[in-house]
């Protein structure tokens, strides 16, 4: 059976919404634990619905929440590596490989530059 595409926009009708809503964070604690389990990394999912009381909480054992986001706010941030990447310095570090392959192409073609000069000359 095909899944068709899911339109991304607000669902207007308030028993759809819920219902969606319900399905989804369902198979994204599933995908979490999934995830933890398989990977064997600590995971944690906190989900607040519009409408709910309270947020859902994977794991649910409160203990182990805060214990995986404990270490993760006390990862050192002069170390990137363990703290992990935000859009800053993914992008930031996008720019730096693109400079360096820009001096590549540049010293490249420099010496092909030089060498039809040569051989010209």
């Amino acid at each position: 059976m095909v899944r068709k595409k899911v339109k991304l926009a607000y669902i207007e009708n308030d028993s759809c919404r819920r219902v969606t809503y319900r399905k989804r964070v369902k198979n994204l604690v599933k995908k979490t634990r999934e995830l933890s389990v398989l990977c064997g990394v600590d995971a944690c999912a906190i989900i607040y619905g519009q409408d709910e009381q309270a947020p859902v909480v994977w794991p649910s054992s409160e203990e182990e929440a805060k214990r995986i986001i404990s270490d993760y706010n006390s990862k050192s941030e002069l170390d990137p590596s363990q703290r992990g990447f935000n859009q800053y310095t993914f992008l930031n570090d996008s720019v730096i490989k693109a400079k360096e392959r820009l001096l590549k192409l540049q010293r490249k073609n420099r010496e092909k530059q030089i060498a039809n000069m040569i051989g010209f000359g």
